[in-house]
């Protein structure tokens, strides 16, 4: 008989008023469950095919072999406010898997396999974020849901329908990053003492791929694409909310505001807070646990230059970032990458750069690799050439750096860069006599340019989305310095439309200091790190793999103004200009733009 054992764990625990925080964990197992399997054969190899193009008989018998397993792990932090108010963020990571994936003939019977492999709907990472605050104008309200998570699996077949790789094989491949951005206005509307709210919104907002089938069969014309894109598409809804005076709305709107409890404002309105390059308050690229005041907000314009390897790149990016204050403890950020340029000094040591070059094909400069001098998986980057000459010797891997992997086809290239979304969610903090300040900040960056064909001529992303999360800690000594801590997680999308690069996820490290802690002028050090994990392209470096700078500087305060600089230098690149620079002018005004 079918059998299914159910477990489940939960624990909450409140952080200050109306914020919560809590960690589910939920196991499932089926076992014994009915399948009708094909005792004729059952030892096929997995296909994608009904039977009757197969070359196996089919006799199936009702059969107690289905075995299903599901496990999830739910981190999540929620916060209400003002009666109608909320925010939310939560990351699951989760496990389905099954022996019962292949449907061979009919919805009915599945073939059975020897091992367990993931089901369709199976999505290891996700991250769920939604909330629905007021706006500064009366009646107005602003609802978001932003939805992250990996792409399902699907298995890839050959012309006889048989899944490559055998079992193995079967949903060993994933759709790319699948993200949707939802984004309302809503206005409250009384109506002859009738209560209604009209909202206006954009679903996948960013336009997202989101594709729903892929060409799956080797060697067919639109094998490695994707397809079914879902669009951007607009809402209008109309939601009736019951009956009421407007007298009472008027009243109820006053008692909400007075039931609010007055908080002591963050550490970071005593001082001067600053917009880093990220958006968010922090240094340049190192973030406190502070978040603004209510309401307050700061904005900066700023430059940025840094130096990577293999190829001695030159990245410098010119943007502008703000930071907002929604409730003393939600602080929302914005940056954007106005101009981003990317400078090769060593093509030689780049894949494409080496094509540039003329290192491939037909052996004149930019021409088309053959296809045994690719490498394995991917449609347009060569295998490097070692020693780097026409005639060198294929190495197996390729030259790339992973946050600018199309750099060195052209010897520079620039274009828009990234726009950052962040959102700073304060936990603990030093004035409310917690030993530190803590929060967290998930984040998603969204390219400007996507297309590959781009890209290639201006090369300064990655062609799809990043996002992640990171967690903060600050810590003040007196009044003589703070010191902060990040340490993240980032997930970096593939490439979409074509196979190019399987690119690395990076785990970003940042330590940061101010001296002292309250001055006009104040000296500020950070050093940062990109650890890069996780199955990549083979890349050749030239140089170590994962960054390290060190960032020396000064910045000085005025009464509404910041300016800030500081000399980078890489601990552990090598060959290229290892000069590197930040610059940053800041604004504050204390309450808000309204």
């Amino acid at each position: 008989m079918p059998r299914a054992t159910n477990w489940n764990a939960a624990v909450t625990q409140q952080l200050a008023e109306r914020l919560y925080v809590s960690a589910d964990y939920l196991r499932r197992r089926g076992t014994d469950e009915l399948i009708y399997t094909n005792t004729a054969d059952p030892d096929a190899a997995p296909s994608l095919l009904p039977v009757p193009a197969g070359t196996s008989a089919g006799i199936y018998q009702l059969t107690s072999l289905r075995r299903d397993d599901f496990d999830s792990i739910r981190l999540s932090v929620r916060q209400t406010f003002s009666g109608q108010y909320e925010w939310m963020a939560a990351y699951t990571h989760s496990r389905a898997v099954s022996n019962a994936l292949l449907d061979p003939s009919s919805p009915e019977p599945l073939q059975i396999l020897s091992s367990l492999r993931p089901m369709p709907w199976d999505a290891p990472n996700r991250v769920l974020a939604f909330t629905y605050l007021p706006l500064p104008w009366k009646n107005w309200n602003v609802a978001a849901l932003a939805n992250l998570r990996s792409g399902f699996p699907y298995s890839v077949r050959d012309e006889t329908g048989l899944v490559a790789g055998g079992v193995s094989g079967v949903n060993a491949y994933r759709y790319p990053l699948n993200f949707d951005l939802n984004l309302a206005i809503e206005r409250m509307i009384t109506l002859r003492g009738y209560r209604f709210a009209l909202r206006g919104g954009v679903n996948n907002l960013t336009n997202q791929l989101n594709a729903t089938a892929v060409g799956n069969v080797e060697g067919a014309p639109n094998f490695g694409q994707f397809l079914g894109r879902e669009g951007r598409h607009y809402v209008v809804r109309l939601r009736f909310l019951g009956f009421t005076r407007t007298t009472a709305v008027k009243t109820h709107r006053t008692a909400s505001a007075a039931a609010q409890p007055v908080e002591a404002p963050p550490e970071s309105e005593k001082g001067t807070p600053a917009a880093s390059i990220y958006g968010n308050t922090g240094l340049w690229k190192v973030l406190n646990a502070d978040t603004l005041a209510p309401h307050q907000l700061v904005a900066s314009a700023w430059y940025d230059r840094i130096n990577r390897n293999p190829g001695a790149l030159v990245i410098s990016t010119a943007g502008v970032g703000a930071a907002y204050g929604v409730t003393s403890l939600l602080e929302f950020g914005f940056s954007f990458e106005g101009n981003r340029e990317v400078t090769t000094g060593r093509a030689d040591q780049l894949s494409l750069g080496q094509q540039a070059l003329g290192y491939f094909g037909t052996k004149s400069p930019g021409a088309k690799p053959f296809g045994y001098e690719l490498m394995p998986g991917s449609s347009i980057v060569p295998q490097l050439r070692s020693p780097a000459t026409p005639y060198g010797a294929l190495t197996g891997a390729a030259g790339y750096y992973n946050l600018y992997p199309f750099a060195g086809f052209v010897s520079s290239g620039s274009a828009l860069g990234d726009a950052i979304f962040g959102l700073k969610i304060r936990l603990l903090s030093e004035s409310k006599g917690a030993p530190v300040s803590l929060a967290v900040r998930p984040y998603f960056d969204l390219p400007i340019e996507k297309a590959i064909s781009f890209q290639l001529t201006h090369p300064v992303g990655t062609a799809d989305l990043q996002g992640g999360a990171d967690a903060l800690v600050s810590r003040q000594i007196g009044e003589l310095a703070e010191v902060s801590l990040n340490a993240g997680f980032r997930y970096i999308s593939q490439p979409v439309h074509v196979s190019v690069f399987q690119l690395a996820k990076d785990v970003p490290l940042g330590f940061g200091v101010v001296v002292p802690r309250k001055a006009r002028i104040q000296f500020v050090a950070e050093s940062t790190a990109d650890i890069f994990v996780g199955a990549h392209t083979p890349n050749t470096t030239f140089g170590a793999e994962d960054p390290v700078d060190l960032t020396l500087g000064v910045r000085a305060d005025f009464a509404r103004m910041s300016f800030s600089a500081g000399y980078r230098r890489p601990l552990n690149q090598f060959g290229g200009d290892k000069n590197g620079f930040v610059a940053s002018v800041g604004f504050l005004r204390r309450k808000g733009i309204f």
